[in-house]
């Protein structure tokens, strides 16, 4: 690019908009910067799926329209990408499809009351890791996932000060945007509801959030509840809900990260050292 040409002094990987055109930063002694549009994007999310991984027992995926069930504008079922896996299926209400709303793809929207549940047991027990990209939308309060005795995982309320975030789920560690939140779940978790919701909720748009190390052997005769929890219903956009058998490794969580970045147009929510803040794993 000839002339002069201001690009500011944004992170690695970060996208910035100059007359009209995109262009990412890929290296920062010296800065470079390339072209960005969306066939780049495409080229550089890399070839790599979350059933690459073992261990992988829900993938729920709203994007990929064969999976989806619709009663006039009703989502009632979302198959499982695994092969003999668990649907998602109404529960209270029927969320619905938000057209492509995020990276020219397709989400789920929810409001109080809706919720979704699967059509049986998911076989896990007391080493899972679980991923979701989800927009709370400003929520007050809410309770991401429960089971059918009302055990619960990740729990959010504004200005709450409860310290029971992870009921009967176990200590998750959880990663927002490819880097440790600093939040470990439990009966006495490492912060507070309030400020678990600080963090993914309170107008902060999208993320991708990951709980590393969830116990839930005391979930195993019930099904998995997805929001709809009482009066505490949450509402937001849910992309990807992606369920593992196993406590991932780092450089696993990071390939899923990777992906999920990649593939919603979230990388400039990486921290600058991730491994796949340029090119998808």
């Amino acid at each position: 690019t000839s002339g002069s040409l201001s690009l500011g002094t944004s992170g690695l990987g970060d996208v910035v908009a100059v007359s009209g055109r995109s262009y990412q930063r890929t290296e920062t002694s010296p800065n470079v910067w390339r072209r960005y549009n969306s066939a780049v994007a495409d080229a550089s999310a890399g070839n790599f799926v979350p059933s690459d991984i073992s261990g992988l027992v829900a993938w729920w995926d709203p994007s990929d329209s064969s999976t989806i069930t619709l009663s006039g504008s009703d989502v009632t079922a979302i198959a499982n990408k695994v092969n003999g896996g668990k649907s998602l299926v109404t529960y209270g209400n029927s969320p619905h499809i938000a057209t492509a709303s995020l990276n020219r793809k397709d989400v789920l929207s929810f409001v109080a009351d809706d919720g979704l549940h699967t059509n049986g047991v998911l076989p896990v027990a007391n080493a899972v890791t679980m991923f979701f990209v989800y927009d709370a939308q400003n929520d007050t309060k809410g309770v991401m996932f429960h089971s059918g005795d009302n055990d619960y995982a990740s729990v959010f309320e504004y200005n709450g000060s409860y310290a029971l975030m992870d009921n009967a789920s176990g200590t998750p560690q959880y990663h927002v945007d490819g880097a440790f939140a600093g939040i470990t779940g439990g009966s006495s978790p490492s912060i507070t509801r309030g400020g678990w919701h600080d963090i993914i909720s309170d107008n902060t748009g999208w993320h991708i959030i990951g709980g590393v190390g969830y116990n839930f052997s005391a979930w195993a005769s019930q099904d998995f509840i997805v929001f709809n929890y009482n009066t505490w219903e949450t509402s937001g956009l849910l992309a990807d809900l992606i369920v593992y058998s196993s406590t991932l490794s780092t450089s696993d969580r990071q390939k899923v990260e990777g992906y999920l970045a990649h593939k919603w147009g979230l990388t400039s929510k990486l921290p600058s050292d991730h491994p796949y803040k340029l090119y998808g794993p």
